[in-house]
């Protein structure tokens, strides 16, 4: 979209910005909506029961699910942390 308002300038910047912002308030309502029905049905069933969190480092198939976002999001945050913090100073250590 922002492609095709390219030629526009900064009209097309702003058009771009208020689809965005349109579309930002409307999701947010749609999800505050849905959010108060889940929180409804929360608080009308019980509580979990202490033999569901055994269940749940106990399963195997939870385990690979486990292992696999704990070895995603600590690769995801190991590369993000080297180039968002780290990267200037490699950059001024090696004078590239």
């Amino acid at each position: 979209m922002f492609l095709a308002l390219a030629p526009l300038g900064i009209i097309g910047v702003r058009i771009v910005f208020a689809h965005l912002a349109v579309l930002g308030l409307i999701l947010t309502f749609l999800r505050s909506r849905m959010e108060s029905t889940l929180w409804e049905a929360a608080i009308a069933s019980p509580a979990p029961a202490r033999g569901q969190w055994r269940e749940l480092f106990s399963t195997p198939r939870y385990i690979k699910s486990m292992v696999f976002l704990i070895a995603m999001y600590g690769l995801w945050n190991l590369w993000a942390g080297t180039n968002g913090l780290f990267f200037p100073y490699i950059l001024r250590s090696v004078d590239a």
